[in-house]
Formats: structure tokens, sequence, C-alpha cells
């Protein structure tokens, strides 16, 4: 059933509440109301052509064929693209910790490969749905701005703005920013190899070394554990007693970050997979050195990245407009835009058809809802992990960066 459809039959469920007589507010209309503000608010929300990653099915358009369920390169910058995602052992334990708990909530995003500099971060992932994705970046951004900040001794905006999500259309494209993601320590001249980078990577994980696992400290339960040792202590006092409690300990849960293979590379073994990362790094590795011996220059080193100052930001930023998708075929690229404009063009009308019956409706021009329009049913949420009880810092807290590194 078409978008257009759907308005139609809101706009004459809309009509025949209102009836006769003009501006009637009854229950059934106010329901009504509802119903196609909150269509309203959906169609608006999809307005942009980069919020549009494929439909359920394969969109053929002449001999191009548009894949279903397109894969997406995600980007989140800082504020004023500030250092603030340092890779320190603390802020690293605090920004996997976010994407670890969001990531067991939204187990459909199907997270290929991530990395995090030190004021932006990337991945590639398959979402099930744009709405997977929506709420897997609202729960994991909202929790990361409130941990880093408090880490930072700060308040205030801590990203620039939304995420960016790009669509990925063929194989080709796909590997190329499965390399780009993989290996942004070296692309931004700040390590020799990209298996040298302090902070969050998939490298170790995509080689079958050590897996990432997200540690959350569950401040919620820390917070009744105190209101339980309360409790003890006002009993205690009343019978006239004294009693002495042990500090409240912290309480963290782990969360394994487990990273889904390319669709394509699904058909392969785990030891062919990881021979085609170990040859991305190897030709990386010699073109990075290649590029400094030609150019004079060096990157910048561990050391200096672990001194940065968080506050600091860089000097010159090279920042050119995002592609509307990923894609080595000219074609396909075209057929994308074409879809795009359709989609703009579908919404437009249902929007004005949308605002003929608000009034009708008796419903508030400004009144806006949450978008349910990419909504789909979802798997149950899984369990939360079992908690881990310590009286001091959690004892792999410094499991963070490479072997060896201080």
């Amino acid at each position: 059933v078409s978008q257009d459809a759907v308005v139609r039959r809101a706009g004459h469920l809309v009509a025949d509440s209102v009836g006769d007589r003009p501006g009637a507010r009854t229950p059934r209309t106010r329901v009504c109301g509802v119903v196609v503000v909150t269509l309203f608010a959906a169609l608006s929300s999809m307005a942009n052509p980069r919020r549009f990653f494929g439909a359920d099915h394969e969109i053929h358009i002449g001999d191009v064929i548009i894949p279903p369920r397109c894969a997406v390169e995600v980007t989140f910058r800082t504020h004023q693209q500030r250092f603030q995602l340092r890779p320190d052992k603390e802020a690293s334990e605090l920004i996997l910790g976010c994407l670890g708990r969001a990531y067991h909530r939204y187990p459909e995003l199907n997270l290929n490969v991530v990395s995090v500099l030190s004021n932006h971060g990337c991945f590639v992932a398959c979402p099930d749905s744009a709405y997977v994705l929506s709420s897997f970046m609202r729960d994991f951004l909202s929790t990361a701005a409130k941990r880093l900040n408090g880490h930072r001794d700060r308040d205030g905006t801590f990203w620039e703005r939304r995420y960016r999500a790009i669509p990925i259309l063929d194989e080709e494209a796909l590997d190329e920013r499965f390399r780009y993601v993989l290996t942004q320590g070296t692309k931004e001249n700040l390590v020799w190899s990209a298996r040298q980078w302090p902070g969050i990577g998939s490298i170790d994980p995509l080689l079958g070394g050590q897996p990432l696992v997200g540690r959350w400290r569950d401040r919620v339960a820390e917070g009744e554990l105190r209101r339980r040792q309360r409790r003890k202590l006002e009993r205690a006092a009343a019978r006239g007693t004294s009693l002495q409690l042990p500090k409240a300990p912290q309480v963290w849960l782990e969360y394994p970050i487990e990273l889904v293979p390319l669709p394509h590379w699904q058909r392969l073994k785990v030891g062919q997979r990881r021979a085609r990362v170990a040859e991305m790094l190897r030709e990386d590795d010699c073109a990075t050195r290649m590029r400094h011996e030609r150019d004079g220059t060096e990157p910048l080193g561990v050391r200096a990245i672990l001194a940065t100052d968080p506050f600091d930001r860089p000097r010159q930023s090279a920042r050119s407009p995002a592609p509307p998708c990923h894609t080595r075929s000219r074609k396909l690229r075209r057929a994308f835009r074409a879809v795009c404009r359709t989609f703009d063009e579908m919404l437009a009308s249902g929007r004005d058809a949308v605002e003929a019956f608000l009034p009708q409706a008796g419903v508030p021009l400004d009144v806006t809802l949450p978008p349910l329009s990419h909504r789909k049913p979802m798997s149950p949420r899984r369990p939360p992990p079992t908690p881990v009880v310590c009286d001091r810092e959690h004892p792999l807290a410094n499991a963070i960066g490479p072997p060896g590194h201080a």
C-alpha cells in the first residue's frame, strides 16, 4: 500500500468523523486527528533523501537494481571538532560501555566495523530498518554525551550535530568503506600502522584476538544499594543500636560487542575473512610508509595523541559535502537519486493532503508527535547481563589499548 493511499484513507476517516458540522470536536475526531498528525510527523521526518536507506524489497529501475536494506556508513563528530574522544583508557571505557549497552538493546543493527578517533567516530552496519539505526544512535549518543561530559568535567553540547548516515549500494563500495573505517588511524596521519591506534578499533576482534566488550557502570543499581544501606541505618537508629556498614560497591555490566561479517563475506570461512582483513592491513601499511617517504612527513604518534588536550581543536579541517550514497556505478548512483526525488515528491503530496484535513480534525497545527513510519516489529529485548559487583575499580577497566601500551 502506498503512502498516498494511507494519507487518503486517514483523510476519509477524519472527514467521516467530522460529518456535516464544521469544526466538530468529538472523541473520535480527536483520535483521528492524532493519527493524522502522527502520520504527518512521520512523513516530515523522511523528507531528507539521506534518511532513505532503501525498501524491504529490491527496487528495479530499468536494468538497475537498488538492493533492499542497504548497508550504511555512519559518522558522528564532537562539538567544534574538539578532541573530547581522546583515546585515554577512561574515555575509551566509557565509549565502549555506551556502545555495548545500545548494541545489546538493538542487535538488529548488525555492526560490521567500528573506529573512534579523537574528535569523531564512524562505523559500518547493515540495520534491519531506519528505526533500528535511529534508536541505536539515540541511546548511544545521549549516554556517551552525559558520561563523557562528566569525565571531562564539562557540560553543554557535546556532539556537533546529528549523526550522518550514507547508504552503501554495492559490494565494491562496501569493501572500500570497510577498509576506510578499519584503517582510519593511518588515513588521518596519526600512526604508522592501524594496529598501533590506542583507542577503539576493530582489528583485534576481526583477526580473532581480544573481542570488544562494553563495560557499563550501573549507577541505578548502585543507588539502590545505597538506599538499602540508608534504610538499614534508619532502622538501627530507631532501635537505638549502632550499625557500621561498608561503602556501597560499584556495579558493572559487561556487554559483548559482536561484529557481524559483511553480507557478501558471510559465505566465506572464518580463516578466509581474517586473511582478507590481514591483506587490507598489509596494503595500508605499505601505502602509508610510501606516502610519508614521498612527502617527507611522519605520523603524530601514540605518545603525542595521548598527550593532546581534549579541549583543543584542529587548526584546519578538510570538509566536503557528503555524497547521497556510496557506489562505484554511475547508473546505480543516478537511479538512487531518481528514487530519492520520487520519494520526496510522494512525501510532499502526502503532506499537502494531511495539512488539508488537520483544521477539520480540530488539532493545532503546531502539534508534533514522534515519527512511527519506519518502526517495525522487533525481536524481544535480551535480558541484561549478570552484574559484577566490586569494591574498587573494575578489574578489566585497563584492558583497552594494544598490548604493552602504557
